[in-house]
């Protein structure tokens, strides 16, 4: 728990090096949330902590997070299931309580607090019987198998899951030969993928990808799942 003292200091110190503070305080007799105003480097706001109880209310070891008798705060709005007198911090982004897990402000569904554990590669976790990759469930996977491959890429023992888009996708691979080649690409003996989507015309065989984003086979150059645009454009025009 952080007390006042505490916080009066750090707001000090966002004020000495000219930067706008980001925390808990007390305005008016009641408690805030105090941010940045818009894209404001040292302007703030103060949004009011609705239906706050001020004697039970502390600022916990993040300081975008706060509790009372009665609720979790996260940036100021209420954690939805979160209990206040069991709330803590997991590590890293997890927090938990007695019956729920929570990735930053929002609940993993089903998770169980009692045998959760994240992934070295963050944010991918597990439970005894689930899969996560931050709060989103990982379709159809086996906790006793499951590792994380890379920010997008995970697999078990009998699928390969990619991210996209803040969902995460069983990826219709051949298993057996299925291998994650950067960030963004993986291929088996047949087909070339991009973050779980297949790449229509790619030539498995010889695709490799080109920094961060891109790929190419010994016919075309790729930019996610399509051709890269440049050289579509050009051989159409030509």
């Amino acid at each position: 728990m952080i007390n006042r003292s505490t916080l009066l200091v750090f707001v000090v110190c966002a004020l000495l090096t000219g930067c706008a503070t980001t925390g808990y305080g007390m305005q008016g007799g009641r408690w805030v949330f105090v941010h940045p105003a818009g894209d404001s480097w040292t302007d703030t706001e103060s949004d009011p902590i609705e239906g706050a109880d001020i004697s039970s209310f502390k600022l916990l070891s993040d300081s975008e997070y706060a509790a009372d008798k009665n609720a979790v705060y996260y940036r100021g709005d209420k954690i939805p299931n979160a209990i206040p007198s069991s709330f803590r911090h997991f590590g890293g982004d997890y927090w938990s309580d007695a019956s729920h897990v929570f990735f930053v402000n929002e609940e993993l569904s089903g998770a169980n607090p009692k045998t959760f554990s994240p992934l070295p590669i963050a944010p991918w976790s597990r439970d005894d019987k689930l899969c996560f990759r931050a709060s989103s469930l990982v379709p159809s996977s086996d906790p006793k198998t499951f590792v994380a491959i890379d920010f997008h890429w995970a697999k078990d023992a009998t699928h390969y899951y990619a991210y996209k888009f803040a969902n995460v996708f069983i990826v219709p691979c051949d298993y057996s030969t299925m291998k994650v080649l950067s960030r963004s690409y993986a291929k088996d003996k047949d087909r070339v993928f991009w973050l779980g989507k297949e790449v229509v015309g790619a030539d498995a065989a010889t695709f490799e990808p080109v920094g961060c984003c891109m790929g190419k086979d010994k016919f075309r150059r790729y930019s996610g799942p399509e051709e890269f645009w440049m050289d579509k454009k050009a051989r159409a025009t030509n």
